[in-house]
């Protein structure tokens, strides 16, 4: 998180804006954001973390490992002074500063809700390469195994494969639960294949440039290939961060630069949506995910998609839309295929918007609100607090 010019606290990942903590100021009358504020300098860009019930605790900021190492003991001192006994702490996992409130919370016997959104094998074998990144994996899976069984509640961004891998105690109320707001997400009907023979095709891609797991190097090598088999085909990427300077160097290498568009961040939900239905084909080439949230606005809009098997992908898509992480090949395989089939890429694009219209009924706020007061009114008494 960062400060605009006003002091007000923002954030470039919307997983963190406003509209993700409204429900639970709502459903427990306060909470309080407990993240890394970066102070050095103003920023305009990102959303509002803050607003009405939702507060901001910041610790020290930090960026990469070993400046997480040099820092904790600051994070530790500020995240071990919060709350009390009736407090209910909100973790999110396998974050480092989520599992520092959950010790707090374990040490005052307070209530802890889980929020699973990734698996931390797949993360930091991501994130760290080679002998440290496999001890940092095994070391994180076995402290998210024992944060869930011993959470007052847990609730999972997927439906089924986090809760198969981190199951919580029998009894122990869990829910499934993106915290992506499907109002005016959803568009009416399928699309159709964009049979003119001018048509240059686009693919697109959203997220963060910040670090190198979403793999938008590997997209730029399919991108080349497709364009060497004869494809009319561009790319534009969503998002900004430190690795955008090496994207655009590599996209000028492989001689493909004037078909790349780098739109950098982009402030508002309707300039992505806009990009999205200009565009024929979502693509995502990750080493680790959740359940993301680029890829579901992307089928809510009618996207045909294609994804590595990061996270919970495959409840989203069919086997035929997936590939292995790092199978450039194949993700460039099943990418000529829907530009060159008008019925596959039209079949596509209809069963994409049907999983979106199931799973939006799953994905209100009234039932994550339900869900939340159900949890504190177990174990609340009067003069509770969040």
């Amino acid at each position: 998180m960062h400060r605009d010019d006003d002091g007000r606290t923002k954030s470039y990942h919307n997983a963190a804006a406003y509209t993700i903590w409204k429900p639970y100021g709502e459903a427990f009358g306060r909470v309080n954001v407990v993240g890394r504020v970066d102070m050095s300098r103003a920023q305009s860009h990102g959303e509002y973390v803050t607003g009405p019930a939702v507060g901001v605790v910041p610790v020290r900021f930090y960026y990469g490992l070993r400046r997480m190492l040099v820092s904790m003991p600051k994070v530790m001192s500020t995240v071990f002074s919060l709350g009390d006994r009736d407090s209910i702490f909100v973790g999110k996992l396998p974050e480092p500063i989520s599992l520092l409130l959950y010790l707090r919370a374990r040490k005052l016997k307070a209530t802890f809700i889980a929020l699973v959104v990734s698996e931390p094998n797949q993360l930091y074998r991501a994130l760290v390469p080679g002998l440290a990144g496999r001890l940092l994996a095994g070391v994180f899976s076995s402290i998210m195994r024992s944060c869930l069984r011993n959470s007052s509640a847990a609730i999972y961004v997927t439906q089924s494969w986090l809760q198969q891998l981190y199951p919580v105690r029998a009894g122990v109320p869990t829910m499934g639960y993106n915290n992506i707001d499907m109002d005016g997400l959803l568009v009416d009907r399928p699309r159709r294949h964009p049979s003119a023979q001018e048509h240059e095709f686009r693919l697109v891609s959203v997220g963060t440039m910040e670090t190198s797991y979403k793999r938008f190097d590997q997209l730029l090598v399919v991108l080349s290939k497709l364009r060497r088999q004869g494809f009319s085909v561009a790319l534009t990427l969503v998002g900004d961060g430190r690795e955008r300077g090496g994207l655009e160097a590599r996209a000028s290498e492989l001689g493909i630069r004037e078909h790349v568009t780098f739109t950098g961040h982009m402030e508002h939900a309707d300039e992505v949506r806009s990009v999205l239905d200009e565009a024929d084909v979502f693509v995502m080439a990750s080493a680790v995910e959740g359940l993301p949230r680029a890829l579901i606005e992307a089928m809510a809009r009618a996207l045909p998609a294609v994804s590595t098997r990061a996270g919970g992908v495959e409840e989203l898509l069919d086997d035929d839309d997936l590939v292995d992480i790092g199978d450039v090949e194949a993700l460039t395989r099943r990418i000529a295929r829907l530009l060159a089939d008008p019925h596959e890429y039209d079949r596509t694009s209809t069963e994409n918007l049907s999983r979106l219209r199931d799973l939006a009924e799953l994905t209100t706020e009234a039932r994550l609100i339900t869900f939340l007061k159900g949890v504190a009114g177990s174990r609340s008494s009067p003069g509770s607090k969040a």
